[in-house]
């Protein structure tokens, strides 16, 4: 595994496929281990947006520090559209 994943390694599959961390790291509130799979949400510069199976998420370097990085391709990535519409009514009745 390598220290961190290259932004362009993200930027370029993560259009078409969910990309995953299998991360070695430390909790940087209680110096636990971090150590697992985590689903990778976005990158913000050097950083990763992480979020575990439990619905947490978490920010790399500012929530987990990372020891290890290393990066695997999940499902295809696929983009679902739905309209949505809202019947607006007054909060309190004139």
């Amino acid at each position: 595994m390598s220290n961190k994943i290259p932004n362009g390694f993200y930027n370029q599959k993560s259009p078409s496929y969910h990309v995953w961390a299998e991360v070695k790291g430390i909790w940087t509130a209680d110096r636990t281990r971090a150590d697992g799979k985590y689903f990778i949400l976005a990158n913000e510069g050097e950083s990763f947006i992480l979020s575990d199976n439990k619905g947490g998420v978490y920010k790399s370097e500012q929530q987990i520090l990372i020891e290890r990085m290393a990066a695997s391709l999940g499902n295809p990535a696929t983009t679902q559209l739905t309209t949505i519409t809202f019947t607006d009514e007054e909060i309190t009745p004139k």
